[in-house]
């Protein structure tokens, strides 16, 4: 079997590779999320919208998490960043405003164009149909 074929991605909200980057795996809560981050046939993606939301808190005082620690831990959880594209924009537009935060809305309706599971802690994503969220 081709090993290609046992690989599976997902998609990190902001919030769980910000806890993995700053206090390790092992302190996620979730014993599914930490399953799928330790596994070794495991993709892990991270859009290029996190990135801006870590970046503003950042630069706002609400994260300690500069540019540098930030491209650190993208490298050191061998993470993949996704760009948002117009095919993610387009499916934003068509997501009903259930979840308040546009920046999970972006994560929400990028792992819809990429037909990938999301890693997360928020619930409210569980709201809307045809994403596979694990948290």
């Amino acid at each position: 079997m081709d090993q290609r074929q046992l690989l599976s991605a997902y998609l990190l909200d902001a919030s769980i590779f910000v806890s993995a980057a700053l206090l390790g795996i092992e302190a996620i809560r979730s014993r599914k999320i930490r399953d799928v981050l330790l596994a070794e046939n495991t993709i892990l993606e991270l859009s290029a919208v996190s990135l801006t939301e870590i970046c503003i808190k950042h630069a706002i005082g609400k994260l300690d998490m500069a540019p540098e620690l930030l491209r650190e831990a993208i490298q050191d959880l061998r993470v993949n960043v996704t760009p948002y594209t117009a095919k993610h924009a387009f499916g934003f537009a068509q997501l009903p405003a259930v979840h308040g935060d546009p920046f999970d809305r972006m994560i929400l309706a990028t792992a819809l164009a990429e037909r990938i599971p999301v890693l997360t802690s928020d619930r409210t994503l569980l709201k809307y149909k045809g994403c596979e969220v694990i948290g």
